[in-house]
């Protein structure tokens, strides 16, 4: 989990506005079933904010959940690795 949202081609904070995986929109309810202690999709992004973004106040933003998801295209190709 650390390394895919590490990969901010995938999951990132940029200007100011949080970018994440379409998984996030797709698997919402998954993500808010109390695993690891999220209760809800932010919690998520509120745990790995230094994944996310280098900034501190960015990281702050996170933590207390003020930054709002948008959603990136996801890469379809990934699914033909190996094909």
């Amino acid at each position: 989990m650390m390394r895919f949202m590490g990969d901010r081609t995938r999951n990132r904070v940029r200007g100011g506005k949080l970018e994440v995986s379409a998984i996030f929109k797709w698997f919402k309810e998954d993500f808010e079933k109390g695993h690891m202690g999220f209760a809800k999709v932010e919690d998520v992004f509120a745990k790995y904010a230094p994944q996310l973004t280098d900034l501190p106040d960015e990281r702050a933003r996170l933590r207390d959940g003020t930054l709002a998801p948008s959603h990136l295209e996801y890469d379809w190709s990934l699914n033909a690795v190996g094909r």
